[in-house]
């Protein structure tokens, strides 16, 4: 019994100062300069705007989801943020490229209801003077590159 009240006693003099220790509340100050030029080559707020290829053709994976409905959705939003540049990601093998053919070339279609999808976004940024960034998610499935004495060369071949 001694020892659990010396045990307390100890803890109550350990924490005791504690309590009287005070939370002081330190106020910052922001001061913006709105005559300062931080950065001459922000362009603007963006979005990542990549076309959906699970779901833009008749036999995507999903079926054509996108409606006229709702692309008139999709633009009265953009239209409402404004954004001033669209970042597009894609795959050549989800757009236009189908296959290769005999002699190793790439067989590609840029008139299939997935790149029309993609024309969308593309028309919408022209008309609307939006700066596109386009790139890829990586490399198409039956795309190849190899370094041979620091040249890249880029090759084709099939795989099924």
């Amino acid at each position: 019994m001694l020892k659990k009240q010396v045990f307390n006693y100890l803890l109550l003099l350990l924490f005791l100062p504690l309590a009287f220790c005070q939370t002081v509340k330190k106020e910052e100050l922001v001061t913006i300069d709105a005559n300062t030029i931080i950065s001459s080559e922000f362009i603007g707020n963006g979005v990542e705007w990549s076309a959906y290829p699970h779901a833009d053709a008749d036999d995507a994976e999903w079926g054509l989801l996108m409606t006229n409905k709702k692309w008139e959705t999709v633009f009265k939003r953009l239209n409402y943020m404004k954004p001033k540049i669209v970042r597009v990601l894609d795959q050549a093998n989800w757009r236009y490229l189908e296959g290769i053919d005999k002699d190793g070339n790439p067989i590609l279609n840029f008139e299939n209801q997935e790149m029309h999808a993609l024309y969308k976004l593309l028309d919408y940024c022209q008309k609307n003077d939006i700066k596109v960034i386009l790139g890829e998610w990586g490399q198409p499935y039956k795309v190849h590159v190899h370094t041979f004495k620091n040249a890249k060369y880029l090759y084709w071949c099939y795989r099924p």
